[in-house]
């Protein structure tokens, strides 16, 4: 008997534990636009795009004079950690830092190098924790594209991050072969992610693993992947587009593994 209720009081905690945990989400937009991904991840994050003729609505936001130029980026590495400013809610837990890489992503957790071929998201390998707008092999050492990165808090909701005229490694001078702008928006109000493209200029690379557009989580496990190694075609970044992610405040808990000690 004494196993028993022993048994009942941890699945009533773990639940209990795992259901506070993943609700610190305020409700996304609902009903969901008609052109969200049709698989959310495991967790119960989907995506909207503007190519699918609904919200939302592309609005650069312009930070190059009011954030902080981030120094140090290069090819192939990862600078930080900086302050986000408030607690930002992702998956199931909360993060207030994060790591910015020079090949377009950032990181809550790690400065582990993410770089070509991009490991398929979602992927165990280092670094985790990602938050990706355009993973591919950028090159902040060519001066040809005058490439920038900025970032902004107000220390209270919104963090946005943005790659300015970063180009890729394969074309290191002229700015009409490679040239690429986005941006990412964390917003604490409705815990929504959201990538804004501005000038995508010439090529990309695409050998195999060259490219990823998604999130994933502290351990690798979970993820959603709106693109990869420009696949589907259609997906492939292009000036004005705007991708948002939300997650599911209230997920299904039976979907969760409760991993009982033995009795």
């Amino acid at each position: 008997m004494k196993k028993l209720m022993l048994i009942a009081l941890i699945l009533a905690f773990t639940a209990s534990g795992v259901f506070a945990a993943k609700t610190t989400f305020n409700p996304p937009l609902d009903p969901l636009p008609a052109d969200s991904s049709s698989q959310p991840d495991s967790y119960g994050y989907t995506w909207v795009d503007s190519d699918g003729g609904g919200s939302p609505v592309f609005d650069w936001i312009d930070i190059s004079g009011i954030g902080v130029e981030v120094e140090g980026l290069a090819d192939d590495n990862a600078v930080g950690p900086f302050d986000i400013g408030f607690d930002f809610p992702f998956y199931w837990y909360t993060v207030d830092h994060f790591f910015i890489g020079s090949n377009g992503y950032i990181s809550f957790s790690s400065d582990a190098n993410y770089s070509q071929d991009f490991q398929m998201i979602p992927s165990t390998v280092q670094p985790n924790d990602l938050v990706v707008p355009l993973a591919s092999d950028l090159d902040f050492t060519h001066p040809g594209s005058d490439p920038h990165c900025y970032y902004y808090t107000n220390n209270s909701d919104t963090l946005i991050v943005s790659w300015i005229n970063v180009a890729e490694w394969l074309y290191p001078q002229n700015p009409y072969e490679s040239s690429h702008t986005f941006q990412l928006i964390l917003c604490k109000s409705d815990s929504s992610i959201t990538y804004q493209y501005g000038m995508q200029q010439g090529n990309f690379q695409n050998p195999d693993g060259a490219s990823q557009i998604g999130i994933e989580d502290l351990v690798g496990r979970t993820g959603l992947r709106y693109m990869y190694n420009l696949s589907p075609p259609d997906r492939v970044p292009h000036d004005g587009l705007i991708i948002r992610i939300h997650a599911d405040p209230l997920p299904d808990l039976n979907s969760m593994m409760l991993v009982l000690p033995a009795v």
